[in-house]
Order: structure tokens, then sequence, then C-alpha cells
């Protein structure tokens, strides 16, 4: 072999080869190996080559070059780019190798990977920014040279924190990688912008490209893959931050079972990874017990890997503090803070992490000073120009280098700024927590503006509930009611009021209609492959087909998305009008609901705010604002979820009595004695309350005697009038929609009742009723119900108000796409469902095919209101801060400012009756909610006791604009007479005028 290598020596020499001999002299230790004999065989085919070449070859720079390849071999990454750096020079002093720029762009890579290795990332960037010029004007368009430095640069901007450019560079290599249809780089670009999109908070659009690439790592590399387990941990992180912990833990498994079979050298570290990611999730569970258990299954630790060493330290100090053994928890984050020091230096967020969970800990010990200058290191860490360690200073957003954990920070520091004036009451501390909340919401609304994705949005909303609630607590100790208020509000459904922004900015702008039907087209084909996606998971096992079929609907539902990224990216850019009016948001203040909605005397608004401790209710009314703080119990939650149990099914009359009371007493007793009977009242619910109707409450207990009488109830309802709204914000926005519209396209009604169907499906048999019911609803697969009851609703509406109606099979999908923007009122007298798992599914049904949620986002409706005659149109999957994701929300969205819907599966007979008495009363002028208030109190008095309860009567509720929609016959003549008036007057000043020109 040492002759062998020796006759190797001499073949290039005499080749003029010299670079290689480097490459032998570093690979020789391992000659009696076979990558050894391989690479020996390659630098012989390698000269033979070389050999046919033109004299023209730069010797010395390959030499160079050689040499600074072997000094990457053994970590000397200075005497690496010492050689790069002369290899570099040779080849830009070449002027007969065609091939330079290739070359000498090559270099350069090799120097950045040198100082990537040493975690120089400045220097990179700026290396690679001035040689991509070179590159681009010498190389063609899609050199993958070209393709590598967008790559390095995006990395290195991501390892500094600054994740939007990291996006914007990663993006420019993935265009090259498409041009060179390189599968594998794709999917690796793929993976590295779904980790910067993670950083940056955009958890489902992250989620996307995570799963793109790991689709991808599959088909090119197998499941057991290092690029695969990459790619694999890389989502589990995802939906660790989307909070779908379980999904992430049968990841992780799966994962954990996979690598069992892998060969690969780096076996024990995936092992390591995956464990301590599902520890992780137990951790967030706060099933700490669990954690510990599988991370003491990787007793003893590896000393290397640091980086590793760190998540599992960090878990293992959570699960201490989690249990309450503070010392061990201490010294085990001191231990994490050790490697990440190591690894990172005293900036980074990471560092900014530790220190903030090292403050929690303190904080829970009652060492309420200690723990602020714990999240004061963190703010310091998170920030390259911020040096501060005063506890009443906050950094600019601008020096901050990762506004996730930013917010991760501010928060349980406004808190214990808080706790801590309360113990010294020095005003400095709550002046100090006041600006820190100030500052997290500022934060917020920045990040939110920057999100494409709504999944995204909803995600950062609910985290942002602790800064509303902590806002609304201090400002009420600085008796600051206008701005608890604000506080309030920026907790309710801003993502809805966006959305709604966004429809009028894009109506009275002018954006082309081509590109306003391309983003209709758009989500329109989103949602169809979401569908697809869905019903595709639901199946228990997937065939080979299946998932074949479900990876080729991935890659077209991922690239509609980036498609509809694009889009929304031009038109905010192109249209600086669209910009403004989408983003100027003006929020409802005090004053506003007091001259704007509440502007009678007998009007009266009582908004919530559900804490994680306390409960908040302001009362408002035309003159004052009342604002309660009630400490939240820790059965609260249950006992919302008994008495909507027991609304739905009335068999346990006790027990909807009990909660019936309970929470009347909890939650608006003392709101009520701001108001007289007969008010009206609008409530803006929160958190669980937008599932219940108030109305339902009973102020009294009921006696003995009474308890079986469900019309003798001391139901609220017969004491006020209420309605509802998602926000006061939106209830203006809706009272600016509102028109009179009396024209023949008044009213359009549709009822498909199914009469060729069975009588089956939704029938449900209530034996403490003595009553077998049809219901409004789909459950399962089964059969939708033959809604007798629908047609009689229907035909008495339409002898009522007029306007057009279809039943039956005339009652389609399509007829109602084609004409419900022309019309005032639409009634939808039908099936529906709730998809909790995808709300974007629900569905409203029509005689064909069913409408789904996501098809309603794209309508422009001009109706004043809509009625959801059918099951569940006010319920579905409820969003934090956001509220419930529903189908009514969907007709808000589409533009209808005022909606009549369901809280539950309703009865199909009960809901034909209220309907009528509804109806009757709006046509007779009253306001839409006087209208449903007194058509429930006639309904209860039209039945017989087995027929009254809640159940029957209770479920639908009015949303939004409370206004009439017809005018009475008195108002009309009242207009009439009014007119004449006016006519008579104008005569009189003109018979004057013309009396007194004569006289001159």
């Amino acid at each position: 072999m040492y002759i062998y290598c020796c006759f190797l020596f001499l073949f290039v020499i005499l080749h003029k080869q010299l670079h290689y001999f480097f490459y032998i002299m570093t690979f020789t230790k391992n000659y009696i190996t076979l990558p050894g004999l391989l690479l020996c065989f390659f630098l012989i085919i390698n000269c033979l080559s070389s050999f046919a070449q033109s004299d023209c070859d730069t010797i010395n720079a390959k030499i160079y070059q050689a040499k600074a390849d072997s000094f990457i071999w053994i970590t000397s990454y200075d005497s690496s780019t010492y050689y790069f750096k002369k290899a570099a020079q040779s080849y830009l002093n070449s002027d007969c190798d065609s091939t330079k720029w290739q070359k000498y762009t090559s270099c350069y890579l090799g120097i950045s990977f040198n100082l990537i290795r040493r975690e120089e990332y400045e220097q990179v960037i700026m290396i690679l920014q001035d040689i991509m010029p070179i590159a681009k004007n010498n190389l063609p368009i899609n050199h993958q040279n070209i393709g590598i430095i967008y790559n390095n640069i995006s990395l290195c901007f991501s390892e500094k924190s600054y994740y939007n450019k990291a996006i914007e560079n990663a993006f420019l290599s993935l265009k090259i990688r498409q041009l060179n249809k390189d599968s594998l780089g794709i999917a690796i670009i793929y993976q590295n912008i779904g980790n910067y999109y993670q950083k940056i908070g955009e958890y489902e659009i992250s989620s996307q490209y995570s799963v793109l690439a790991l689709n991808n790592y599959n088909k090119l590399l197998g499941k057991i893959h290092p690029r695969t387990l990459n790619a694999l941990s890389t989502l589990c992180t995802i939906k660790q931050a989307q909070k779908k912990y379980e999904e992430s833990t049968q990841l992780l498994k799966q994962a954990l079972a996979n690598i069992k079979f892998t060969q690969s050298k780096d076996k024990q570290l995936y092992h390591l990874l995956f464990t301590a990611n599902l520890s992780t999730n137990y951790i967030k569970l706060y099933q700490p017990d669990t954690a510990l258990f599988y991370i003491h299954k990787l007793f003893p630790l590896p000393k290397d890997n640091s980086r590793y060493l760190y998540q599992i330290y960090f878990n293992i100090a959570k699960a201490h503090k989690q249990k309450k053994e503070y010392v061990a928890a201490m010294d085990t984050f001191q231990l994490a803070l050790n490697v990440v020091h190591d690894l990172y230096g005293q900036k980074h967020p990471r560092v900014g992490i530790l220190y903030r969970n090292i403050g929690e800990a303190l904080a829970e010990q009652g060492q309420l000073k200690e723990a602020l200058d714990e999240y004061q290191k963190a703010l310091i860490a998170l920030s390259d120009e911020f040096e501060d360690t005063s506890i009443h200073k906050n950094p600019s957003l601008e020096s901050v280098n990762d506004n996730v954990v930013l917010s991760n920070v501010l928060v349980p520091k406004g808190k214990r700024l808080f706790q801590y004036y309360q113990q010294t009451r020095q005003v400095a501390y709550l002046q100090a927590a006041l600006a820190t909340y100030q500052l997290a919401d500022t934060l917020v609304i920045q990040m939110r503006q920057g999100l494409k994705a709504e999944g995204s949005k909803e995600s950062l909303v609910d985290r942002a509930i602790p800064i509303y609630e902590g806002g609304i607590q201090v400002a009420l100790e600085m008796g600051l009611k206008e701005l608890a208020f604000e506080f309030a509000e920026k907790s309710k459904a801003i993502i809805l009021l966006e959305a709604v922004k966004d429809v009028e900015a894009k109506m009275f702008t002018n954006i082309p209609d081509s590109l306003l039907e391309k983003e209709k087209s758009l989500k329109l084909d989103i949602a169809f492959y979401e569908n697809k996606l869905f019903k595709l998971k639901q199946k228990q096992q997937l065939t080979a087909i299946d998932s074949s079929k479900k990876n080729k609907w991935y890659s077209i539902y991922f690239n509609l998305n980036r498609s509809l990224d694009s889009l929304k990216i031009q038109l905010e850019q192109d249209y600086p009008d669209y910009y403004t009016q989408k983003y100027n948001i003006q929020l409802a203040t005090l004053k506003d609901v007091q001259k704007k909605l509440l502007n009678r005397n007998n009007q009266g608004l009582i908004e919530y705010f559900v804490g994680d401790s306390s409960i908040y209710v302001f009362t408002i009314t035309a003159k004052d604002t009342h604002i309660q703080t009630i400490k939240k119990p820790k059965n609260f939650n249950a006992t919302v979820e008994e008495w909507r149990n027991t609304l739905n099914n009335p068999a346990n009359v006790e027990k909807y009595h009990q909660t019936a009371y309970q929470l009347y007493q909890l939650l608006i007793k003392d709101a009520l004695l701001h108001f007289k009977k007969g008010e009206q009242i609008t409530i803006i619910p929160d958190d669980v309350l937008g599932y219940l109707p108030f109305e339902a409450l009973l102020t009294e207990f009921p006696n003995t005697n009474a308890k079986q009488n469900w019309a003798s109830l001391a139901y609220l309802l017969k004491d006020y009038t209420i309605s509802y709204g998602y926000s006061a914000t939106l209830l203006l926005e809706g009272l600016k929609k509102q028109t009179q519209n009396n024209s023949e396209n008044s009213y359009l009604g549709f009822a498909p009742i199914f009469k060729s169907k069975k009588n089956i499906g939704t029938v449900r048999s209530d034996d403490s009723l003595n009553l077998a019911m049809v219901q409004r609803s789909c459950f399962n697969d089964q059969e939708l119900s033959y809604l007798r009851w629908s047609e009689q609703e229907i035909d008495t509406i339409h002898a009522i108000v007029g306007g057009q109606i279809y039943l039956s099979n005339n009652a389609t999908k399509q007829r109602f796409l084609e004409e419900s923007e022309a019309y005032n009122i639409l009634h939808l007298s039908t099936h529906a469902c709730v998809n909790d798992d995808m709300p974007s599914l629900n569905q409203i049904y029509f005689s064909d095919e069913p409408l789904l949620n996501y098809e309603l986002y794209n309508l422009k409706l001009k109706a004043n209101l809509a009625v959801l005659s059918a099951c569940n149109t006010g319920a579905g999957t409820l969003k934090r801060g956001e509220g419930i994701m529903s189908l009514s929300r969907a007709f808000t969205h589409a533009g209808c400012p005022s909606l009549i819907t369901s809280l539950w599966s309703v009865d199909d007979r009960a809901t034909a009756e209220v309907m009528h008495f509804f109806y009757k009363y709006l046509y007779d002028g009253k306001s839409k909610i006087t209208a449903l208030r007194q058509a429930k109190l006639d309904y209860l008095a039209a039945h017989p006791n087995q027929e009254l309860a809640p159940y029957f009567w209770a479920a639908f509720v009015h949303i939004g604009n409370p206004k009439p929609i017809f005018g009475t016959q008195w108002s009309s003549l009242f207009r009439g007479i009014i007119l004449i008036l006016g006519i008579c007057l104008l005569l009189l000043v003109y018979l004057l005028l013309r009396k007194s020109q004569s006289k001159n």
C-alpha cells in the first residue's frame, strides 16, 4: 500500500496535480479502509482527466484550494480561510480558465462555511453580499453557487435572529434550486424556511413548509435518513408551538420507533433529540413526572452535543419547577445556562428564555425583586444595544432580536411589577407595569400585521390574553377606565375585525377586479384541497395509494398558499390606499359606545373579559361606566359547560335551575343594578360565555311548587331585551352598514326541506319531555331528516314580508350564490353541521350540496340581516380571544351586520313557530331584538309545559346591529305628514317673498 501511495504521489507530481497531494496526506491514516481505496481510485481518474486538459490550468490556485480543504478536515479554520483567499486571488488573476468565476466563488463559499463553523455570522453576511454581484455578473442566473450564497446568507441572518431577511434570501435560493430541478436542495430550503417562519410565530405557514420538506425527504431519502429525522423533529416543535401536543407526541413516538432501524452513526443523537422533544410535550401539558420519566431514559447524558444537553437540562429544571422543587430547578437551570453561554455567549434568545424561567421560579417562591432582576437580564440578552439593568426600563422593539421570546418575557415582567407594587405600594412600579404591558401590546400589533396566515394570528391572539388581562388590572388600579376598556376591546374578535376592514378596503380602493377574482379563486382552491386532505386524514390507516394522493394534494395545497401569500404582498405594496385602509383600525372607546351605540336612555352595554384569575364586567350606560372585578371560580368553565348541557338536553331540571341561578348571580346580577327593567342591553361575551343565551338565566331560584312549570320561571328574558355582539368596535362598524331597503328584493328565503329523505338521522327522542323531536342538524354520515315544519316556516314568512323564496329541489347552493348579494334579508331554513376539528368546513345545507364556511368568506353580502334557521349556526370551536368559529361569524365576515343564529341543535317545529312570531313583529317595524324577544315570549304563552323548556325557544340569539328592517304604518304616515308640511312651509315662504317683492 505504501508503494501504491508513492506511485500515486509521483503520478500527481508528473501531471501537475500537486493539490491532490494534500488530500492523500490527509487520508493516509485511513489507507487500509475501503473509503481510502475509493479515494485513491477517484484521484487517479481525476488526474487522468486533468492530464487531458490544456496547459491553461491554474496550478497554484488548485494547490491553495487543496490546502484549504485539507485544513478543514483537521478543523483548522483560520488556515483553511487563509488558503481559500490565496486560491481565490489566483483564480481571479487567471485569464485563460473558463471556469475561474465558478472556482473563485467556490473559494468564498468555503470561507463562508469556515466562518459559519466559527459562528462569525456578520462577517459571512458582509463577505457574501460583496461576492454576490460578482457571481451574478459572471455566472449563469441559475448557477448553484448563487443559490448556495443566498442560502448561506439566510442561515446567518437566522442565527442573528433577523428572520425576515433570512426568509427573503432563502426564497432567492429556492428559486435557483427550482430552476435546476434540484429536488433534494428544494427540500432542504423548504425545511430552512419552515424553521424561519416558526421563529417569527408564523406557525401555520411554518407547518406547511415543514410538512412538504418531510414528504420530499421521505420520498427521496426514506424514513430513517438523518435529514428526514431532522425534518420530523422540526415539525414536532411546530406542533408544540401550536399547542397540538397530541399530534406532536404521536410524531415523536413514531420517530423513536423509526430510528431503531437506522444504521446511522448519529442514531444515539436522534434518540436523544426525540426523547428530549417528547419530554417537552409533557412539560407543556404540566405532567412533570412523565417528562422526567422519559428524560431519565437518556442517562448517562453524553458530554458532547451540547445543543441537546441544553434542552434536556432545561426540561429537567422545568419539571422540578412544576413540582415546586425549587432548589433542584435552580441548580439545573444554571447547568443549562452554562451550556447556552458556551454555545451562544451572553446575547441570544435561548439565554433570554433561561433568565425568564429563572425569574418565574424566584417569583413563585415570593422573591419578586430578584425575579424582576432576572427578567431584566432576559431583556438584555434579547438586544444587542440594550444594557440597562433598571427594572423600570425596557428595550426598544427595533433593537430586539426575537419578538416571540420578547413577548414571553414582557408578560411575566409586567405581572411581577404589579405584584411588587402591591407589596411596596410604590407607584413607580405600577407605572413600570403599565409601560411594560403597553410595550407588549404594541409588539403584538406589530407581529399580527406581519403575519399572513389566519391560524398564526389566532395563536398570537391566544398568547396575548395575559397581556390584556394584566393591562386591565393595572389600568383599573390607576383609575383609567378608558384604558381598561381599550385593553378589553383588543381581546375581542380582532382578526374578524381586520377581515371586515380588509373587505371594505378592497371595495373602496382601485384594486382591479381581475386581482380580486384571482384572490377569490385561490382561496376557494385552497379550501377545496384542505377539505380533501382533512377527509383523507380521518381515515384510520392510509394505503400506499392514499399516501401518494395525500402528498400530491398537499403539494398543490402548498403551492396555492404560496401564490396567495404572493398576491397579498402584491396588493399591499402596489396599492398603498388599500394597505392604509386595511390596517387603519380605530377601536371603539367608552365615549364612542355612549354616544353612538347607547344614544337613548333605555339602552346599555355589558362587556365581559374572562381572564385566567378574574372576570371583568364593563357595564356602560349612556351617562356612566361601572367596572366590576369578579374572582374567577375554579370550577367556572365546568359550571358553564354544565348549564350549556342542560339547555341542550333539559332532562336534569334541578341542575338547570341551580346553574342558571348561580351564573346569574355571578355574572350579571350586579351589572343589572344600573338598568331599569324593560331596557335594551347589548352583551359582548368572552371566552366560554359566547356559548350561552343570557336571557335564559334565572333571576330568582324557583320555589318548590314552580319547579316543574317552565313558563313561570323568572327568566332574564322577561325583564330585558337582550342582543349580542362580537365586540363594541364591530357593532359600530355594523351601524355604518345599516340601510333601509324596502324594495321587492327585500327578502330571500331558502328551505331545501329534504322531503325525499326518510325521517331518520337527526330525530331526537327525549323521554323526560315525552317528545320525539326532529332537529335541523346532522350527525356523522347519517342521512339528513325531512324538515316538515321548515316548509311551513318559509311559506308563512313569505306571506308576511313577500320577496323571493326557493323550496325543496329549487333551494340550491348555486342559486344562493348567484342571488344572495342582491337581497336585504337572507333566511336559510335547513340543516347545518359544525366541524370542531376544522372550522372552515362548517356547513349549511342546500338541496344539492352544502355551503361551507370558507365559501362564505368570499361573498360580499349587502343584506342587513341573515337569519340562520338551522342547528348550531352560532356554535363551533372556541378560539380564545377571537371567539367561536361559527357559520354566523362567516356571515359577518361576508359583510352582514346583523344575524339571528342558534347556539345548539334546534327542534324543527319549535323553530318554525319562533321564526313566524319573529317576522310578524319585525314587519310591524319592531327592532330585531325586540321582535325576537317578543317571539320567544309568545312561544312561551302558546305551548303546553312539556314544550316550554329553554331548549325549544332560547337557542336563537341576535348578534350585531339591532335596528328595525321595516318601517311601521305609523312611521310611514308620519313621514308623509312631514313631507306635506314641508311642502306647505316652502309654499308659504314663497308667497311671503312674492308679497314682499310686490310691495317694493
